[in-house]
C-alpha cells in the first residue's frame, strides 16, 4: 500500500524531476560527454527522444486532469441543481448515494478508455498495454509505480523505434534458434 514512507519518496521524485528539468542545460552534456566521440549524436539523439517522451506524457496527464475536473464540476453542478428544482426527489442519503455512483462512473470512464486512449495515442502506445501496465504496476509497486510505468514503456521502447535493437532485448522473427535473440 502506499504508506508514509512512500509519499516521502514520490515528493522526491517530483522534486527530483523538477530539479533534472531546471538543470537540463548541464545535465545533458555532462551525459553525453560520458559517451564515446562516435556515440554522442546517438546518445544526443537518445536523450532529446526521452525528453520528449516525458514531456508529451505530462501535457497528456495534465489535459486528463482537465477533462476530469469539467466532469466533476459538471456533473456536481447538474445533480445540484436537479436537486434544488425538484426533479430529483431524492432523500439525503440518496442523495449521496447518487454522487457516488456518477463520482464511480465517471473514475471508471477514466480508468477504462479516457487514460489508456489519450496517453496510447500521444506515446504511440496500444490502448492495451497502457491499461494492462498501469493495473499491473498498481498491484506490484503502488501509486508510484502507476504514475511512471507509460513514460517508462515509451522510453523503453526508443532503442527499438530509433533503430538501434541492439540495445535491449528483441525478439528476431525467423532466426534460428541459437541467434533468435539479440543483446
Amino acid at each position: 500500500m502506499f504508506g508514509q514512507d512512500q509519499h516521502g519518496w514520490a515528493i522526491f521524485m517530483i522534486a527530483w524531476g523538477l530539479f533534472i528539468s531546471t538543470i537540463d542545460n548541464f545535465i545533458k552534456p555532462w551525459l553525453i560527454g560520458w559517451l564515446p566521440a562516435k556515440s554522442q549524436a546517438e546518445g544526443r539523439r537518445l536523450l532529446d527522444e526521452i525528453d520528449l517522451v516525458w514531456s508529451v506524457f505530462l501535457r497528456m496527464q495534465l489535459l486528463i486532469f482537465l477533462i476530469l475536473a469539467l466532469l466533476f464540476v459538471a456533473s456536481t453542478w447538474l445533480i445540484i441543481w436537479l436537486f434544488r428544482a425538484g426533479w430529483l426527489p431524492l432523500s439525503p442519503v440518496g442523495l449521496i448515494i447518487l454522487f457516488i455512483l456518477v463520482y464511480t462512473g465517471i473514475q471508471q470512464i477514466d480508468n477504462l478508455w479516457l487514460r489508456p486512449q489519450l496517453l496510447g495515442r500521444s506515446l504511440q502506445l496500444h490502448p492495451g498495454v497502457v491499461f494492462v501496465s498501469l493495473i499491473a504496476a498498481l498491484a506490484l509497486s503502488g501509486l508510484l509505480g502507476a504514475l511512471i510505468i507509460v513514460p517508462e514503456i515509451g522510453v523503453f521502447r526508443l532503442p527499438v523505434q530509433l533503430g538501434k535493437p541492439r540495445l535491449c532485448l528483441v525478439k528476431v522473427k525467423g532466426a534460428s534458434s541459437a541467434a533468435r535473440w539479440t543483446a
